[in-house]
Order: structure tokens, then sequence, then C-alpha cells
């Protein structure tokens, strides 16, 4: 999946601690910011002969804010 460098994503919200209005949201994980990325849950780097590297990180659970008028399906 590609991603715009400028989504934000969201984690899960900490467990209500039973004050005030419980949290909707969690920590945000902004693609473009490193310092707001958690350490990612499986990691992997690959290169070639020909100069070529990939790297692939995984994160779980986060989610994507739902955009104001749109339904969630």
């Amino acid at each position: 999946m590609r991603i715009c460098t400028n989504t934000c994503l969201y984690g899960v919200p900490p467990i209500y601690s039973g004050r005030v209005r419980p949290p909707k949201h969690g920590k945000k994980f902004k693609i473009a910011d490193p310092l707001t990325w958690a350490e990612p849950e499986f990691s992997l780097e690959l290169s070639d002969l020909i100069c070529v590297q990939v790297r692939v990180r995984m994160w779980t659970g986060l989610y994507f804010m739902e955009l104001r008028g749109f339904p969630s399906t």
C-alpha cells in the first residue's frame, strides 16, 4: 500500500482510567516524522549487487482517522 507522506495514523487509545472523557485516539504516527514512530514489529533490509537497497518496516495497531462526512464501512 502506498501512503502520502503527509498522512497521519493513530495508535490504539490507552485504557480508560475512569476519569473524565475516555480518549478516542492513541499516539499520533506521522509518516513524514520518524520521531513519532514507535519501534516496528518487523523490519527487513535487502540489497543486491547493483547497490539497490530496500527497507521494509511493519507496525500493527495503527489506523486512519475517519474523514468527516464519510461513513465508515
